[in-house]
């Protein structure tokens, strides 16, 4: 059984990320770019045994009772937008479908926050079974937990290691970044605060004169009354914006301090570099730009996009489990219901319809010299099994020819209108 001590040390984990994504402006940019970029359309299809009409009428079902799934919002498009958030925060998807009470459909989604989900392993289903922690009671005792019902309860864990089924926040590794962060703008702000941006002031004067009959003890004390003086006028001549006095006696010299922090800069963008690296994300897509090749550039974008498509499995998952309950439950026929996002970002869609296309070509030729059957075809191609036997006749464009008719009457086509027609015509 994994430890409620563990489940406790994770749950600190993703409430310290989701502090941050709020108020640090890294992890919150981090987070706008998996949720904004990954929330993209996406298409809902059956197995191939549902007719067109079927499918069409199950989509329009869904359409239509989706947008009182999620309350106090948009209905699916903040589901998946908050979905994404929360895998990005702790990594994982938890959330429940709940029908309605007399089984007639979902009648609502209600996300589950991670940090309150304990596993526990059960010995007759050989499998971990998530119960939440029971608000006002004492998580330490095994007995304050709630059992969920897996059929509605959904866990879906982004990453997780070896049998542990919690999952791995995207984010932890920044966090220690962050801390040392704070600490740096803590010491540049006193820095700004006490000597200024452009430097500080250094004001000499002289000592008074010690008196014959005057004890060490008290000169030392009316050489820290007069300084003590000093200082207003000194403050009051700056804040006009000139000082007053007299020569010899005072020397005014104005110290900089870019000599002492010309590295600070070096030692953030180090730092900044190390956080970026625990934020799973390049610091070109954060508004840093550490002179990243354009090259480059493409590369860490193809990897944004790989992250990105991981991402909207995850939440395909999720919504296909709500599809199929609520078709089910309103006593539609199917075996499966899929839902495909679309390619997270405009060039990689182009990209990816040119290598199909490339690759549909690759298995026609293929097909066309007798190295592949039809079936074998449709299989490279991603679809289980052909829609017919074998390949439907080409209609070549503007040949008039219909192949699925031998007797048209288009064989021998004339045109009347054909300025090119070399037939004569009588008066």
């Amino acid at each position: 059984m994994l430890s409620l001590e563990d489940s406790n040390k994770f749950a600190e984990y993703i409430k310290a990320i989701e502090h941050l994504c709020i108020f640090d402006k890294d992890f919150g940019h981090a987070l706008d770019n998996i949720s904004s970029l990954g929330h993209t359309p996406y298409s809902i299809t059956f197995n191939d045994t549902v007719s067109d009409e079927q499918a069409e009428e199950m989509i329009i079902e869904i359409s239509n009772n989706s947008k009182e799934w999620y309350n106090y919002s948009q209905g699916l498009d903040s589901l998946i937008g908050d979905l994404l958030s929360q895998m990005v925060i702790a990594g994982c998807i938890s959330a429940e479908i709940i029908p309605d009470s007399d089984l007639s459909g979902v009648k609502k989604s209600v996300l589950v926050h991670p940090k309150d989900i304990v596993f526990r392993y059960d010995a007759a289903s050989d499998e971990f079974q998530p119960y939440q922690k029971i608000k006002g009671l004492i998580t330490t005792n095994p007995n304050n937990l709630n059992k969920l019902n897996t059929t509605t309860y959904k866990y879906y864990a982004l990453r997780k290691f070896n049998d542990n089924p919690i999952a791995i926040p995207p984010l932890i590794a920044a966090i220690e970044n962050t801390i040392i962060e704070k600490d740096m703008l803590c010491n540049l702000k006193f820095i700004v605060k006490k000597l200024g941006t452009l430097g500080f002031l250094n004001v000499l004067v002289n000592a008074p004169k010690r008196k014959s009959s005057e004890s060490e003890t008290a000169y030392q004390q009316r050489c820290n009354t007069y300084l003590e003086a000093v200082v207003p006028q000194l403050e009051k001549g700056l804040s006009s914006g000139y000082l007053v006095g007299y020569k010899d006696t005072h020397e005014f010299k104005m110290e900089s301090v870019s000599q002492n922090v010309q590295g600070a800069k070096d030692l953030f963008q180090l730092n900044t570099e190390m956080k970026m690296s625990g934020l799973k994300q390049s610091p070109l897509f954060l508004g840093r730009n550490f002179n990243t090749t354009e090259t480059l550039g493409r590369v860490l974008l193809a990897q944004l996009t790989s992250k990105l498509s991981l991402y909207q499995t995850t939440v395909a998952s999720f919504l296909e489990d709500m599809f199929k309950m609520h078709l089910l439950l309103k006593g539609y026929k199917f075996e499966n219901v899929y839902v495909t996002f679309e390619q997270p970002l405009l060039g990689d869609q182009v990209r990816a319809e040119q290598a199909r296309s490339t690759k549909i070509d690759n298995e026609d030729k293929l097909y066309k010299q007798g190295v592949t059957s039809q079936q074998q075809r449709s299989q490279n191609l991603g679809y289980d099994v052909p829609n017919e036997d074998e390949p439907r006749a080409e209609v070549i464009p503007g040949s008039g020819e219909d192949p699925n008719n031998d007797s048209s009457s288009s064989k021998n086509p004339t045109n009347d209108d054909d300025p090119t027609d070399n037939k004569t015509t009588e008066d």
